[in-house]
């Protein structure tokens, strides 16, 4: 398996964390609630990163298709191990979060990588700040478990699980 130096194992974290997030939106785009302004933003957002991602995941699709199909499931499962109102509730949770967990990843980047990715942590910030997501990321489980807590939770599972190898100075 190929060398990855620290901005590279972040980077492609993030691009995985946004290829799962675009999962999501097409379990989303399946459901009656997907409506108004949050499909137009959404669905907008998911064309434009979707062709921003398309190349570097095909190159390290190519240099490490294994690796690239472990990480992918990593963010995936999330799906089977939580559960947030009803399907809708969960899977726009889990976009929101993966997104978010996305930008944690990009911001983490040396300031010249950072630079390079400042468009994709803009348009994550521009979308994740519309209102209209608040209820779903302010929503407590009866557990006391929230959106936050979800996020967390990726950026652990990131920092910890990359590349078939435990990070621990991510």
């Amino acid at each position: 398996m190929a060398e990855y130096d620290q901005d590279n194992v972040k980077f492609i974290r993030a691009l995985v964390k946004i290829s799962s997030a675009l999962y999501d939106i097409d379990e989303m785009k399946k459901n009656k609630k997907f409506k108004y302004a949050l499909k137009k933003d959404v669905s907008e957002w998911h064309e434009w990163s979707e062709e921003y991602i398309k190349e570097p995941m095909s190159v390290f699709g190519d240099t490490d298709a294994n690796a690239l199909m472990t990480l992918i499931q990593i963010f995936d499962d999330y799906s089977h191990k939580i559960h947030i109102k009803d399907e809708f509730n969960t899977r726009l949770n889990l976009f929101l979060a993966k997104i978010a967990s996305a930008r944690w990843d990009l911001i983490q980047l040396e300031v010249d990588n950072k630079s390079k990715m400042s468009l994709l942590i803009k348009n994550i910030e521009i979308l994740t700040s519309k209102g209209y997501f608040k209820s779903y990321t302010d929503y407590i489980d009866p557990y006391g478990k929230g959106f936050t807590d979800i996020v967390e939770s990726m950026n652990k599972v990131g920092n910890t699980i990359i590349v078939g190898t435990e990070e621990n100075n991510l």
